[in-house]
């Protein structure tokens, strides 16, 4: 699961309007569930909010980000 979340990060950091989930399943061709675990366990450990049906980096990744300590 850990390549999961990691590219639900990349596809939400430097978002400031977060990314919907439907695009995000697209995006990764992974299922839905697959995702959805990703996402929860992105949330749990503070590096997602989900707000609706859209998925927003946390203001800390999103800090980290401005900060140029993200690497991809």
């Amino acid at each position: 699961m850990q390549d999961t979340e990691h590219l639900v990060v990349l596809q939400v950091v430097g978002r400031g309007r977060g990314r919907e989930r439907e695009r995000i399943y697209r995006a990764l061709r992974r299922t839905p569930t697959e995702v959805d675990a990703a996402i929860t366990s992105l949330e749990q450990a503070g590096v997602v909010a989900v707000k609706g049906a859209r998925v927003h980096a946390a203001p800390a990744l999103t800090r980290l980000d401005e900060l140029s300590l993200i690497g991809v």
